[in-house]
């Protein structure tokens, strides 16, 4: 079960991980569409 927990926290950092740099993409790309 140790295996299968450290696996399930390498997956929930790496879910966290993407959807943070996605929101931070998507931030980027309306700030630009508005200077632009």
């Amino acid at each position: 079960w140790l295996n299968i927990f450290l696996g399930n926290e390498v997956i929930h950092t790496l879910t966290v991980l993407i959807t943070t740099l996605y929101i931070v993409n998507r931030r980027k790309r309306v700030k630009n569409d508005t200077v632009e």
